[in-house]
């Protein structure tokens, strides 16, 4: 979790089309360890937590 926040942070550049094909790509065993289960942990950044609210 810590590599995400560090790649994904509110400084980095990420396009909403990466952003959505790397959230497409991570192991679902990482988002079971994710609070809530396929709820995406709160580290990352406020744009990839809305999108992934709409994925």
């Amino acid at each position: 979790m810590m590599s995400m926040s560090m790649e994904y942070g509110p400084g980095a550049a990420v396009t909403p089309q990466a952003a959505e094909e790397t959230l497409t790509a991570l192991p679902v065993s990482l988002l079971e360890l994710a609070p809530g289960g396929s709820d995406y942990p709160v580290t990352l950044s406020p744009g990839l937590a809305a999108l992934s609210r709409r994925l």
